[in-house]
């Protein structure tokens, strides 16, 4: 059932493309690893591609940073975090479907996998993967964020 659904997705994702350049050119976003017992978790959203991502969305105006995700992390996958378990990881541009934004990543390492409760409006699936996993079906955005990961172990 999910299979059809994330087509139409990404069907719809190319229908509202002009919709999407102009509401994200020159936004900025956050991006969260959250890795738990060697795994990272990543996710599926309905619309877009069939890559996986991470949880992580906009910024509201005179919003800073660490404080947008952690609300999007909460809105996205029910999880409570601390700004001090926040860890700023990097500043990085997306560009990808010629879409252009900017983001900062953030690092959060817990002890054990939480459960995590996800938006069903926008994340279509969730699953907790090897940090060694090949980059393929990855988006941009997770790519970047395990580089840094390997670079910094």
């Amino acid at each position: 059932m999910k299979k059809p659904l994330l087509w139409f997705g990404m069907v719809l994702f190319w229908l509202s493309w002009p919709v999407l350049w102009l509401y994200l050119r020159r936004s900025n976003r956050t991006r969260l690893l959250l890795v738990a017992e060697d795994k990272f978790l990543a996710l599926r959203g309905w619309l877009g591609g069939m890559e996986l991502s991470m949880p992580g969305g906009g910024i509201h105006h005179g919003e800073a940073p660490a404080i947008a995700l952690l609300r999007e992390v909460k809105e996205e996958i029910g999880l409570e975090l601390q700004e001090t378990q926040l860890r700023h990881a990097f500043s990085e541009e997306y560009r990808q479907y010629g879409l252009h934004f900017g983001y900062d990543c953030f690092v959060v390492v817990l002890p054990k996998k939480p459960d995590v409760i996800l938006q069903r409006k926008e994340i279509a699936e969730s699953a907790w993967l090897p940090l060694d996993t090949p980059v393929e079906g990855l988006g941009p955005e997770l790519r970047a964020a395990l580089a840094w990961w390997k670079s910094k172990g």
